[in-house]
């Protein structure tokens, strides 16, 4: 599998235990483990290390990462957000803080696509909006 390919993989199975985080009260490593038990018991190293750093960058820094929101999802409070929105965006900010070697528009993009996979095309145009300006705000 290709480091792209890789890549996005571990960012939808990433988003789905933060659903699981959120949704379903989990611990993120009980979210990790449950999803890699059940749901992709065959991913790669790479996927398993990507994903789970994603979702215990995202869940650990979630306080961090609304505050830093906030501004840009004018008219809204982010724990008002769809639950998959509120995911996509803080997994996306929490990429960009940490991992400058990916490019933000790589990152916007791929957070986008899984948007256009999850939730909708409205959800895609206000997703794309708030990480760009977040992005342009550091």
């Amino acid at each position: 599998m290709s480091f792209q390919k890789s890549r996005r993989h571990a960012r939808e199975a990433a988003l789905k235990m933060l659903y699981l985080w959120e949704v379903g009260q989990t611990s993120p490593q009980q979210a990790v483990g449950a999803y890699f038990r059940e749901h992709d018991p065959k991913a790669a190293e790479d996927v398993k290390a990507f994903a789970s750093e994603l979702v215990f960058g995202t869940s650990n820094e979630r306080a961090a990462l609304d505050a830093a929101l906030e501004p840009h999802v004018q008219g809204w409070r982010i724990e008002r957000l769809a639950v998959l929105d509120r995911m996509i965006l803080r997994m996306a900010l929490w990429e960009m803080q940490h991992h400058p070697e990916t490019a933000p528009a790589v990152i916007i993009n791929e957070e986008m696509e899984l948007a256009r996979t999850f939730t909708s095309e409205d959800a895609v145009k206000f997703i794309n909006g708030v990480l760009d300006a977040a992005k342009n705000s550091k």
